[in-house]
């Protein structure tokens, strides 16, 4: 179940990157994360805190609310 929830959350966060015109490389640095990290969340290879959410979603201009609409 929770790596579900990773798998879900990681596309989510791929969309949202692509839908913003930003490569790996370059969200990864806004988010002050490094690039194979980010790569991991987006695949749901990697289990993340709330901490890095609000760096992403910060990068995203969203609030984490929007970050996880529509995950169960």
């Amino acid at each position: 179940m929770q790596e579900d929830i990773q798998i879900q959350i990681g596309l989510r966060i791929k969309a949202l990157r692509e839908k913003t015109g930003l490569n790996q490389d370059d969200f990864a640095d806004i988010c002050g994360l490094h690039r194979a990290y980010v790569g991991k969340i987006e695949n749901g290879r990697f289990d993340f805190r709330i901490k890095t959410l609000h760096k992403i979603a910060h990068a995203l201009k969203i609030d984490l609310s929007g970050l996880l609409k529509g995950i169960d």
